[in-house]
């Protein structure tokens, strides 16, 4: 009876080992894929945009608009509205992934000069902004605060 009782404890403490190294072998693959997202989130975080390739942040992109500026609403027929704005720039992004009404609350956004929502967005994304145009256009300057207002100066506007 003892070694009937013996027979299946091992057989248990077998069962159980083979589940922790499953287990252990299970948390050391999540590990490495958390590393790697971590590591591309420091990367997204420290304002490192490839200029080779598409900007998928739908509100980045409209950032970019802004600070070409293509967002402002001076520039823009009178008779449109916020909502046609955004429908129109969601056309010229090809319509994936940005949708009207996001556009539209970006333009928004955007045009709420002075507001500390768009002071803190400014804060967070103006590096990533001039850093992404130095790695496309090498030989330009892109003096940081300055931008868009020589573009304006240059179109005739006042920034």
């Amino acid at each position: 009876m003892q070694d009937a009782g013996r027979i299946e404890l091992a057989r248990t403490v077998k069962e159980q080992q083979d589940e922790i190294t499953a287990i252990t072998e299970r948390n050391r693959t999540l590990e490495e894929i958390l590393s790697e997202y971590s590591k591309e989130e420091e990367e997204a975080d420290n304002g490192v945009i490839d200029p080779s390739s598409p900007i998928e942040n739908g509100r980045l992109r409209m950032y970019f608009f802004y600070k070409l500026g293509f967002l402002d609403k001076s520039v823009w027929n009178d008779g449109l509205t916020y909502g046609q704005m955004g429908k129109i720039l969601q056309k010229i992004l090809g319509g994936n992934p940005i949708k009207a009404d996001t556009a539209e609350r970006d333009i928004k956004l955007f045009n709420a000069t002075g507001s500390a929502k768009l002071k803190d967005f400014e804060a967070k994304n103006e590096d990533k902004v001039l850093n992404y145009l130095k790695g496309i256009c090498p030989d330009m300057d892109f003096p940081n605060g300055r931008f868009v207002n020589d573009i304006r100066k240059n179109t005739g506007r006042s920034g």
